[in-house]
């Protein structure tokens, strides 16, 4: 998609220049292409004509003439790839239209010559950015500059316009170097000047957004002198809670304003949360997603409330419901509106719409738990062994079946229901892809009603889908739910596994995500990837593309960052997982061969786990310890996962591996 930037500025201050590339450069992370198109104006408002010569230059630029390339590389937007055009005429603006697929204004005050409202522009897709987007950059953005300190400054003056006398006086009072900077000029070498005066100063004290954002993201005591009541950028740092930082009208600058009591951090995650939103309206205004959209169901849920749990088209009556995948790979729900006949169902069975939450008074009961067989934990568990013994429980003892997931011959992951302990091996070791689950519900309620023991094993929202499915709880049945981070889609894991067998000629037969050979921690584990040739690769899992992307939650989808089943809401009888930060609450329990985390939340659950627990090392805990280094809260909102989808979309197995790459922040020289 073609997108152009049009702005009334005069892009004659370095601010602006950088302002307007951030527009163009954040487009680009979501596969935009991206030109900008500025109308220049006289300095009481009249629009005046550019040279001809050079208006002529760029418009050859503008259409890709090479030759002509060199002569108009001269400023900070060209430099950095952003084509600029310079109209002369809002005619001439509107004589271009069509020539882009959608367009963005860039304006903070209201115009009078219809910039601001697009309105004169034939396409639908148009949008207003509203928030100052030098918000959205952070510190990897200005990292692509290649720019180090050559020298220290004590102070560095960052100021647009006079020089306030309260800033006179604090640099009279003042021991040491003082540098002031020029934002004015607008070339590449400048704006490159300009970040290393700033990245060297140990102090700085700007009124400029570009200064306040490059000293947020890269933690450099600063002050930011205020413009008036209405300014802002104020503003934006009053909602990143750094009102000490501001100095406002009459007000003198101390010490005290310069330090930090916010952590590095902890500022990170408040501009990634302050981000969240223009980004997010950015990506429905440009349809980069639909999670606004309801589903095409009854329900009338948003997309992005949506589980994929198939609950709806499985308690359908009329089978009007069909679970049909999107661009990305996410199933939703399609509903054939002749064969519905409104009778509710489906919006009876919503997990999203009802009550999920199956703790019982008095519960939970958490623990800390590893088998007491060294080679039961070491042999294919990622944790402490839990899911074995449940194993033995059902099928040996009682004569029932298991259902987990594993890898199909495709290597696709699926939900399979075992008989035997040699088939229910399969279903140890992590998969950290969604698999195929629904169709074992059927076959899951007939056993039940034959009386057969079922523990049913799944992701917390697959757990409550069956539960919804049923109707009705059953004494024979076993709910143990997998302490979830997110559900990446299977095409990905798709394409990944594809990319490696046309890599490396043969096909892929196994994918172990923590290998526990080298220790349990994430620090240690490894990925073992094992080919048809006898081939095997072992690599940190640290490391491997597809690891570090479901690790950066690059992958999940979209109804995992406003998912329900976090910290005390819980859909299973027992909840099991990795009991994280154990070297710190209990260091004789932490051997790096794993330790899972155990949540009794039902009496049945504890019925169940009383006749096992003999087997384990049991270490009583709580809430608060159990969630301290665990998801308490749903899996954050990236951007960087909507680009990467975006990008993804119609990509061959080996572009999605490379795309996989370049999102994984690992150092890859460090790769053994």
């Amino acid at each position: 998609m073609k997108v152009t930037l049009i702005t009334d500025y005069r892009n004659n201050q370095l601010e602006e220049q950088v302002r307007t590339w951030t527009v163009c450069h954040v487009l680009e992370k979501y596969g935009l292409h991206t030109a900008v198109w500025s109308m220049e104006k006289g300095e009481e408002g009249k629009e005046q004509k550019v040279d001809a010569s050079l208006f002529q230059k760029l418009g050859q630029l503008f259409r890709g003439n090479a030759k002509e390339e060199q002569e108009v590389l001269n400023d900070f937007l060209d430099t950095y790839g952003t084509i600029e055009k310079r109209c002369a005429s809002l005619e001439e603006l509107k004589a271009v239209d069509g020539t882009a697929d959608s367009y963005i204004a860039l304006r903070k005050d209201k115009t009078e010559n219809g910039i601001l409202d697009l309105s004169f522009l034939t396409t639908n897709q148009k949008y207003v950015i509203r928030r100052d987007p030098l918000f959205w950059l952070q510190e990897k953005d200005f990292e692509m500059f290649d720019v180090s300190p050559s020298k220290q400054f004590d102070l560095v003056l960052d100021f647009d316009g006079t020089l306030d006398i309260r800033v006179e006086a604090f640099t009279k009072q003042m021991n040491g170097t003082v540098h002031t900077v020029q934002n004015k000029d607008c070339t590449t070498k400048s704006f490159k000047a300009y970040l290393e005066a700033l990245k060297g100063a140990k102090k700085v004290i700007t009124n400029t957004a570009l200064g306040a954002i490059v000293a947020i993201t890269h933690y450099i005591p600063f002050v930011y002198v205020e413009h008036g009541e209405k300014d802002l950028t104020a503003g934006i740092l009053e909602g990143l809670k750094l009102e000490s930082h501001i100095i406002r009208k009459n007000a003198s600058i101390t010490e005290e304003n310069f330090a930090w009591d916010i952590q590095a951090k902890t500022m990170n995650t408040r501009l990634r949360r302050w981000r969240r939103k223009p980004l997010y309206e950015i990506e429905e205004a440009f349809r980069i997603t639909t999670n606004e959209e309801k589903v095409l169901c009854p329900t009338n849920i948003l997309k992005k409330e949506c589980y994929g749990c198939y609950a709806c088209e499985k308690v359908c009556p009329t089978k009007a419901i069909t679970m049909v995948e999107d661009k990305d790979g996410f199933p939703y729900p399609v509903t054939n509106e002749e064969t519905c006949i409104n009778c509710g169902a489906c919006e009876r069975a919503c997990i999203r719409l009802k009550e999920s939450n199956c703790i019982e008074e008095g519960f939970p009961k958490v623990r800390a738990v590893m088998n007491r067989k060294l080679d039961v934990r070491m042999g294919g568990s990622s944790s402490g062994a839990v899911f074995p013994e449940l194993c033995k429980q059902f099928i040996e003892e009682r004569n029932g079946v298991v259902v987990g997931v594993t890898y199909d011959e495709n290597m696709q992951v699926v939900s399979k229901i075992a008989e035997t302990l040699e088939e229910a091996k399969a279903f140890r070791n992590s998969k950290y892809v969604k698999s195929q689950f629904s169709q074992n519900f059927p076959k899951v309620k007939e056993l039940l009603q034959q009386g057969r023991y079922v523990l049913y094993t799944g992701l917390p929202c697959e757990c409550a889908a069956l539960r919804s499915y049923l109707r009705k709880d059953y004494d024979n049945l076993l709910i143990q739910e997998i302490l979830c981070h997110a559900g990446p889609a299977p095409r990905i894991f798709g394409g990944y596994i594809k990319a490696l067998e046309e890599e490396h000629g043969s096909k892929v037969t196994n994918f172990v995500f923590r290998d526990k050979q080298k220790g349990w921690h994430m620090s240690t584990c490894s990925v073992v990837i094992t080919f048809a040739n006898g081939k095997e690769i072992v690599e940190y899992a640290k490391f491997n593309d597809y690891f570090k992307a479901f690790l950066n939650d690059y992958l999940g989808r979209p109804s995992c960052s406003h998912c329900q089943f976090v910290g005390s809401y819980r859909s299973g009888d027992l909840t099991v997982g990795d009991f994280w930060g154990i070297q710190n609450l209990y260091p004789k329990l932490y051997d790096n061969k794993g330790i899972s985390l155990l949540m009794i939340n039902t009496e049945k659950g504890w019925k169940y786990w009383q006749e096992i627990h003999e087997r384990f090392v049991v270490q009583k805990s709580n809430m608060r310890e159990a969630f301290k280094k665990n998801h308490s809260k749903p899996s954050p909102y990236k951007e960087e996962r909507v680009q990467l989808f975006h990008k993804l979309e119609g990509k061959n197995p080996k572009e999605i591996a490379q795309l996989l790459h370049e999102y994984n922040n690992a150092i890859q020289e460090n790769k053994k």
